[in-house]
This record gives structure tokens, sequence and C-alpha cells, in this order.
């Protein structure tokens, strides 16, 4: 049995792919290579042909309005095209001066949109635990994998006061 791409790395392929429709599978690949050297990660274990699986399997399949949400966060464009309202400005310029601290690429649409919500019923919370949990929250909702259990675990912490420290959502900034 083949060994499954781990969900962040599809992500990210999703994300690049997001950014750049033209780019084809070999030209991604060299992308997650140079942002995984950039931000000091081990390079992804994916080849050129698991791109394009992913490419053909996940991203043609993903109706337009769906792909939006794997886009990179800019301002204005992505509140001048709808993929985020105005609104949720703010919430999303601070996520973006904490990727930049951290010297990581730019957050997603869908991260973004977590992010924003849960500064809106936790804004005691931390940045840092806002971001890992919009993260976590984001990338389960990208897998179809957004339960009622899980989301119960979310809504435990938030419901025992966000300032208190975030659990371990084993995802990493």
């Amino acid at each position: 049995m083949p060994k499954q791409t781990p969900r962040e790395v599809t992500e990210q392929i999703m994300s690049i792919k997001a950014g750049h429709e033209t780019w084809g599978a070999g030209r991604i690949l060299v992308e997650l290579e140079r942002r995984a050297v950039n931000e000091n990660r081990p390079i992804p274990p994916v080849s050129e042909p698991t791109i394009r699986r992913i490419l053909a399997r996940d991203w043609l399949r993903l109706a337009e309005e769906r792909r939006g949400e794997y886009r990179q966060i800019h301002w204005p464009a992505t509140f001048e095209r709808g993929d985020l309202p105005w609104e949720a400005a703010a919430a999303c310029f601070q996520l973006l001066r904490l990727y930049g601290r951290e010297h990581k690429e730019r957050p997603t649409v869908r991260m973004g949109r977590w992010y924003w919500r849960l500064g809106e019923v936790a804004p005691g919370a931390s940045e840092l635990d806002k971001a890992r949990t919009a993260r976590f929250l984001a990338g389960l909702e990208a897998a179809d994998q957004l339960t009622l259990t899980l989301t119960e675990g979310v809504e435990a912490w938030l419901m025992a006061g966000a300032d208190k420290k975030a659990p371990d959502w084993t995802v990493s900034l």
C-alpha cells in the first residue's frame, strides 16, 4: 500500500496552486523545496508524480469558489475579491504579522477565516494559540474531517476561558 502524503503537504500544494494556477507539478515541487529551505524545515517527502496525482485528485475536482480558500491572504486583493469580508481585515493583519515574525509563508484564506472567528469568540486568547487552533481547524475542514467530536474539544477550550493556554492540537505554526 502506498504511503499517504501528509495532509499539511497536500495543503501546501493546494495553496501554491491557488496562487499560481498555471504552474504544474514540477514548478510546485521546486516551490515546496524553496519554502522548506527558507523556513528551515525538512523538505517534504513528495515527488513530482505524487504532486501530479494530488492535483488531479483534489484540485481539478474542486469547485472554483472552494479553490479561493487555498489562496494566501493579500491586502487588499483578498477582501476586494470577496474571499474574506472586510470585517476580517484587522484579524487577518494580526495573523499576517504573526506569520511575518515567524518567517512563514502567508496564511491561507481558510486559516484567516478561522483565526477571525476565534478572535470574535475568544478575544483574550493569545495570537499564537488562535493561530495554532485556526490552522488545526482549517486543516480538518480542508480534509472534510471537521467532526463534532473534534470541534467539541475546541469548544471546551473556548468555554473554559481562552485566556488559558490552548491544548496541543499537534499543529505547529
